[in-house]
């Protein structure tokens, strides 16, 4: 963006910041809040939190555009990086909703991908922002987290007190919260926890203030246990495969330190869930709530059975944006297992079709390749370089049983921000 007032530094993290933050508030939104604007405060707040967010997307499209044809056309045509991948993935989905005979085109159904394409059009117009604006959106991120969690979980401190710290009891009901917005389900509200303390652990292997690092080893304990409590096994399961990435590809310590330090997270985590189960909750209305050691399953696997036998597969463009909840209206079982796909793979094949699917492919095969060029550098004492790494590595595993980036949402903005610093990072080709 070539406006004189961002060179300079504060204006541009001013700039850069508000503009990441209104994706940000936007999330939790719904189109017919936009209707509301006027009744009240409250209803008028999240009306605007969409439009705003929206009106920035159409800004961004718009002078990207004006850009192009314009003024530096040049300067865009050959600069081929991940960006593209996920604008033409995006893209696919509002092409194919466009040529849909089934389908409406309307706000309900394009919502999402107008905010996609305008976080992507947002980082082509700031084609050259800097090292330190980058790292100001990640610390948007983590900012948003912590509020997120906050807003959340104080409210409710009571009723956690009051089920013995089950948190996933606790949550398991889609209550309002703050602005009258469903609270996030506890898988979500997992999730920022768990990025939140992966934050941490980074920031504690790479202080050598040993005070300082006790302090802050108490609080990531405390947080792993909190993770723990709320009962999201595929949270649990990001964060034990970060966590290890990390402490294998980052940490100074010994190997035998490592495992002891593992070990101890996975001891003493089954322990708390064994007592838990056994000893302190005795009411069974409660412990049917604990569901770390049981075997019951969330479903995914019936549902991707489910769409992989009864897709059509001479359809080759899919059904458009969030596809997987028109395909599955016909699923007799998706009031018990939901009504979305749970894998970004499934999500971008039943949204976008066969393009689709070998974009997300090719997503992937970029995601690998950071992480593998992470490993293989000797320059690892980055922070905000690891954490978004461990994003990337966080997600990666995620969407496997979520469909996470493959659609606007957290994981998409938290994935998309980190992968815009590593590209920066790598770009200056560190040896």
């Amino acid at each position: 963006m070539n406006i004189k007032l961002l060179n300079n530094t504060y204006y541009s993290l001013f700039v850069c910041s508000f503009m990441w933050s209104l994706f940000w508030l936007s999330i939790n939104t719904m189109p017919f809040e936009i209707y509301f604007f006027g009744e009240n405060f409250i209803k008028s707040i999240n009306s605007l939190r969409l439009v705003l967010a929206l009106i920035l997307s159409f800004l961004m499209i718009i002078y990207f555009a004006l850009k192009i044809f314009l003024i530096e056309k040049r300067t865009y045509l050959f600069k081929l990086d991940f960006r593209y991948y996920f604008l033409i993935l995006f893209s696919s989905y509002l092409i194919f909703l466009i040529f849909s005979d089934t389908r409406e085109l309307n706000l309900q159904n394009t919502y999402l991908i107008i905010l996609s394409l305008g976080t992507i059009f947002f980082s082509l117009v700031l084609m050259n922002i800097s090292e330190i604006n980058l790292r100001c959106l990640i610390i948007v991120n983590i900012l948003f987290l912590i509020c997120i969690c906050f807003i959340t979980i104080l409210p409710k401190y009571d009723e956690i007190i009051s089920h013995n710290f089950n948190f996933y009891r606790t949550f398991f009901f889609l209550d309002g919260n703050l602005l009258n917005q469903v609270n996030p389900r506890v898988t979500g509200l997992s999730r920022s926890v768990s990025i939140l303390n992966i934050f941490l652990l980074i920031v504690i292997l790479n202080t050598k203030n040993k005070f300082l690092n006790s302090i802050l080893l108490i609080l990531f304990l405390f947080l792993f246990f909190v993770i723990w409590g709320m009962q999201s096994r595929g949270s649990i399961l990001c964060f034990y495969i970060t966590t290890l990435f990390l402490l294998m590809s980052v940490s100074k310590f010994k190997n035998f330190q490592k495992i002891i330090f593992l070990i101890f997270l996975i001891f003493s985590n089954f322990t708390v869930d064994y007592i838990y189960k056994n000893k302190i909750n005795q009411v069974e209305e409660i412990k049917q709530y604990s569901r770390i050691l049981d075997n019951n399953s969330s479903g995914r696997v019936d549902i991707w059975k489910y769409s992989l036998t009864n897709y059509e597969y001479e359809n080759i463009f899919g059904y458009g944006s969030q596809g997987d909840r028109y395909f599955l209206k016909k699923y007799i079982k998706k009031d018990k297992f939901g009504d979305n796909s749970s894998n970004a793979i499934l999500y971008s094949f039943l949204s976008g079709g066969y393009l689709a699917l070998l974009l997300i492919i090719t997503i992937y095969i970029h995601l690998i390749n950071r992480i593998k060029y992470f490993i293989f550098t000797k320059y690892k004492n980055n922070v905000f370089y690891t954490f978004s790494i461990s994003i990337i590595v966080f997600f990666f595993v995620r969407s496997l049983f979520e469909n996470s980036f493959s659609l606007f949402s957290i994981d998409y903005l938290l994935l998309f921000s980190s992968l815009l610093y590593v590209n920066k990072i790598e770009t200056k080709k560190i040896p």
